[in-house]
């Protein structure tokens, strides 16, 4: 109450007097060091901690010009561009600080400014600066070996095997698609070479120099999700590196992410991704910073997403953001003709994985080859031909009708094929019917059973116990 006893009924003078010498016995009880400046350049006013941290006789500079202490001084150019300077590393005479830089204003006019310095003593500087410079060395040279081992994409669309008229029509649109930002859904059967499409996507754009980063989406635990995708902090959760991590979206920048099996995403999580999708701000499990990364998106199912958007398990809002431009993946069933391409390169990829010359081919399986359904597409095919490299008793030479796997063998055709037993011909055909029953159906379940005059119970038994896929059918189409 004295202080304002002595400002109401004192002199005026006095009392200016004693809240000045207040004010300035609080800056001179700071860690911070205060120095300010009129617009001009002169020296108004500068705290104790200030003077003691550069070593300068406070009472000489007050009045004086600040170029006389600081000869390329900062702050004018902070006064005459009124744009503030924070927390940049100072060097003054072999000592070091870090400052910042303000300026002031009366109403709209600036009318000067001034400096915080922000260590007490310079000399407790030097192990943070150590640290800073080592940890700035370590940080170029770990962007260094990210760059190098960044994921490239390794197909082009001249990897896609195929010129019947469904490839030639996904590989012109898939080139007019490759030049666009705009996310990109892939659709198609299980096996049908999404991945593939993927990277040629990535390979013909302008981000091919850049990192094509895959990410399974079905083969992350829900818990782990958010931590994978987009990275976590310094010690975040309990088991977390010390390091931190960087997430698939902040490695994606400059270049592409794939999202393959988007609809496994779980709904907790389908709004954070549209959130990143939509600003490309990216933002740490644990942390409060939020860093940009310029990437392109492409996801891929096989599952029906407008079909799920509806039904409420899929947000309808992500599933436009995703599906701005569509591609869709035939199933080898739509395009037989492309076999004959397909074998002799697929048997080639075996030969080179399994160290071995490639194995001549009878011309007499294509028609066989043709006559099957071909639910697991090519991944199907492939496996096939891995069959009848491992089944042979003799060297991989030639292929021919008996080198191929039973189920190939459908009841009513005109080939006899001898080892097959009446029990497999039987249990072959059901599966063939059942099969091509959901690909009728499109997948669903319940026409399916009404049509082969079965509960939905016995299908869904058939279907685990015959290892059918039980999405089969399900053409992902928008």
């Amino acid at each position: 109450m004295s202080l304002f006893y002595d400002i109401a009924e004192g002199p005026m003078k006095s009392a200016a007097e004693k809240m000045r010498q207040f004010c300035h016995n609080i800056a001179d009880s700071l860690h911070i060091g205060i120095m300010a400046s009129h617009v001009d350049g002169t020296i108004c006013y500068m705290n104790e901690p200030f003077a003691t941290m550069f070593g300068f006789e406070r009472s000489a500079a007050v009045g004086d010009h600040i170029c006389n202490y600081f000869p390329e001084s900062e702050l004018l150019n902070v006064i005459s561009s009124q744009k503030q300077q924070v927390r940049v590393l100072f060097e003054f005479k072999g000592n070091k600080a870090f400052i910042s830089r303000y300026p002031v204003f009366d109403g709209t006019a600036c009318i000067g400014g001034y400096v915080e310095a922000y260590i007490r003593d310079i000399q407790d500087l030097s192990p943070l600066l150590s640290r800073i410079q080592d940890l700035e060395q370590k940080t170029k040279y770990l962007k260094k070996r990210v760059k190098a081992t960044q994921p490239r994409a390794a197909f082009s669309f001249d990897s896609l095997v195929g010129d019947s008229e469904a490839m030639r029509r996904l590989k012109k649109q898939g080139m007019r698609f490759a030049n666009s930002n705009q996310p990109i859904l892939i659709t198609g059967e299980s096996g049908t070479g999404k991945e593939l499409i993927a990277n040629a996507l990535h390979s013909a754009s302008p981000r091919a120099p850049h990192a094509f980063v895959s990410v399974n989406c079905a083969a992350i635990p829900s818990e782990l999700m958010e931590a994978e995708l987009f990275g976590y902090a310094e010690g975040s959760f309990t088991g977390a590196s010390k390091r931190g991590r960087i997430g698939k979206f902040e490695l994606a920048d400059g270049g592409t992410i794939f999202l393959d099996e988007v609809a496994e995403i779980p709904m907790n999580m389908q709004a954070k991704l549209l959130r990143i999708l939509e600003s490309h701000e990216i933002q740490k499990v644990g942390s409060n910073e939020k860093i940009h990364s310029n990437f392109r998106v492409l996801a891929a199912t096989n599952k029906d997403l407008r079909q799920m958007a509806h039904k409420g398990t899929f947000r309808m809002d992500l599933y436009h953001r995703l599906s701005v431009l569509h591609l869709h993946a035939p199933p080898l069933r739509e395009r037989l003709d492309d076999l004959v391409l397909l074998v002799p390169d697929l048997l080639d990829q075996i030969a080179r994985q399994e160290h071995c010359l490639v194995p001549n081919i009878d011309n007499a399986i294509f028609p066989i080859l043709r006559k099957y359904y071909w639910p697991g597409n090519i991944r199907e095919l492939k496996n096939i031909l891995i069959y009848t490299h491992f089944s042979q008793e003799k060297e991989w030479n030639n292929i021919t009708p008996n080198s191929l796997p039973p189920h190939l063998f459908e009841v009513g055709t005109d080939e006899v094929h001898v080892g097959i037993s009446l029990k497999e011909q039987c249990r072959n055909y059901m599966r063939t019917v059942i099969e091509k029953t959901l690909i009728r159906c499109k997948g669903n379940k319940t026409l399916t059973a009404r049509e082969l005059n079965l509960s939905r119970n016995e299908l869904y038994k058939k279907i685990k116990e015959m290892g059918i896929d039980p999405a089969l059918g399900k053409s992902g189409c928008l």
